[in-house]
């Protein structure tokens, strides 16, 4: 039985290797300047400006742009100065364990938008409800978490003004940790959430990816599969669960209970459910964790995904894996944190939409 951990999810793990996605070269030590308030050099709270400062340098920016009703559906986009268009989009999916985070945190120590902006690609980070607020029970709450569904949203509210801010709506990158990862993973695999027909014109754009580079990232998020992955020595934490609107210790009351009624939302959220044939993104995956771990951060998660190991859990979930079908990507295990970050960088840069 899983043991059960009542401290909140700290991520501390991620959060000091997810300074992992900052792009390209070397990373100073200094702070990014933190995001414009709103009240700097007159700029607005919502539209495109001309003078937003990041990290001492001026972009264009439009800031906590809606996409949906609720205060935390918002997003923020940056735009490079000079540079061919229509150009790339890089788009950052926090972390916290669907329950907590900000987008703000790209501004910080877990991502360099400026590196991504000076190589001439558009930047985006993103807010979506959390799972205190709106857990997920498949049929109950809704078709998809709201976490999954709303990052599609954003990115096809993003599509919708590509040609007003010069993005390339065929060229989006998704980055993040954790359930940033997650995220971000999960909309790599999914079919299109696009409503073809729908009179919203949103709606009408895809939410499919050309890449997705992803730190710490947990690539099911069903309980009884990381409790097998991950042996005997794993906590569970609050992130998981709370993901579908349960505590740990309720749920190693009874893990069989849970387990049968939550098994089609397990399935549904988790990223590699939905890995098929007809996927074509680029996976980066890194990992500062080794394997044996015993972490909800443990590398895994990586293995599993890219080669189906270890192949009896594989075959006994019915998962597919990227090797398989011929999904190309990258994994890398046991990586230093800097080292990590600079080949997420050189991979969104130089290898995404080669």
């Amino acid at each position: 039985m899983l043991q059960a951990q009542t401290t909140p999810l700290l991520l501390m793990s991620v959060l000091a290797a997810f300074g992992l996605i900052g792009c390209g070269g070397e990373l100073s030590s200094a702070e990014l300047d933190p995001a414009p308030t709103g009240e700097e050099e007159g700029v607005a709270a919502s539209g495109v400006v001309a003078n937003c400062s990041l990290g001492g340098s001026t972009y264009r920016c439009e800031r906590d742009v809606p996409y949906g009703n609720h205060p935390l559906q918002r997003y923020d986009v940056w735009l490079p100065n000079g540079g061919a268009t229509p150009r790339p989009l890089v788009v950052y999916i926090h972390g916290g364990g669907y329950y907590q985070g900000d987008k703000s945190s790209a501004y910080g120590r877990m991502f360099d938008p400026q590196v991504i902006l000076d190589a001439g690609y558009a930047f985006a980070t993103i807010n979506y409800r959390l799972s205190g607020e709106f857990p997920y029970e498949k049929g109950v709450t809704g078709l998809y978490p709201p976490q999954m569904q709303d990052a599609g949203r954003a990115i096809q509210a993003l599509r919708s003004s590509a040609r007003r801010l010069g993005i390339d709506p065929t060229r989006v990158a998704l980055t993040g940790g954790s359930a940033g990862g997650g995220i971000s993973l999960w909309l790599a695999f999914h079919d299109d959430l696009a409503l073809p027909e729908s009179a919203n014109p949103i709606e009408r754009q895809s939410t499919r990816v050309s890449c997705a580079a992803v730190g710490q990232t947990q690539t099911t998020l069903d309980i009884g599969e990381i409790e097998a992955l991950l042996a005997d020595t794993f906590v569970l934490d609050v992130g998981v669960p709370g993901l579908y609107g349960f505590t740990p210790e309720a749920y190693n009351q009874d893990p069989a209970a849970y387990q049968a009624r939550f098994a089609a939302s397990f399935q549904e959220a988790s990223p590699i459910s939905h890995l098929s044939a007809d996927d074509t993104a680029k996976i980066f995956m890194t990992y500062e964790l080794p394997l044996g771990s015993g972490n909800i951060h443990s590398a895994e998660f990586g293995p599993y995904l890219a080669a189906g190991r270890p192949f009896a859990l594989a075959q006994r979930y019915g998962r597919n894996n990227l090797a398989a079908l011929g999904v190309p990507y990258t994994l890398r295990i046991a990586q230093p944190a800097a080292q990590g970050r600079q080949a997420i960088n050189d991979f969104l840069l130089n290898h995404c939409f080669q």
